[in-house]
């Protein structure tokens, strides 16, 4: 575990980066509570901070946890202004080993006015940006529509919405 911490500290690629953190948190009792806390401060993507903060949350309280959940509330309630159509962001943070996982597993306040907020953008979305692929419990990427069904609806919306 110590060589996959240490190549996630030194990786720049983001893609990689993100792939090891999400080994490293599904596997976090032989990380640290440090190591997501500086996971959570590295990261600049919404979904990659709740990636961290699900480690985070299995060493720390409920306060400590707080903290770091109301950064990523406010980050998600500008998320509508700069991307109105965030479906990418909010299929990650809704994935059934993201938000699902720590609501179910602590609880905690902060988690589900996270989570609520999260389904609350996501549900004023068109529908044509909804219910693309999600991901189980065990961070596995599955489809929910046909791929060329959601470019076919896609395009279809973009082309009413410039005329």
């Amino acid at each position: 575990m110590d060589d996959l911490i240490e190549l996630y500290l030194s990786e720049k690629d983001v893609v990689k980066r993100h792939h090891l953190l999400k080994t490293i948190m599904f596997k976090c009792e032989f990380a640290s509570k440090e190591f997501f806390e500086k996971a959570f401060k590295k990261e600049r993507k919404i979904e990659e901070k709740l990636t961290a903060l699900r480690g985070y949350a299995f060493y720390a309280s409920e306060q400590e946890v707080k903290i770091y959940a109301n950064k990523l509330l406010k980050s998600v309630m500008k998320v509508p202004q700069t991307t109105p159509y965030a479906y990418n962001l909010y299929e990650d943070l809704r994935a059934g080993y993201l938000l699902p996982y720590l609501v179910k597993t602590y609880n905690y306040q902060c988690f589900i006015e996270l989570y609520n907020q999260v389904n609350k953008q996501y549900e004023a979305m068109p529908d044509v940006f909804k219910n693309i692929y999600s991901y189980d419990e065990n961070g596995e990427l599955y489809e929910i529509r046909d791929p060329e069904e959601v470019k076919k609806s896609m395009d279809d919306f973009w082309k009413h919405k410039r005329s």
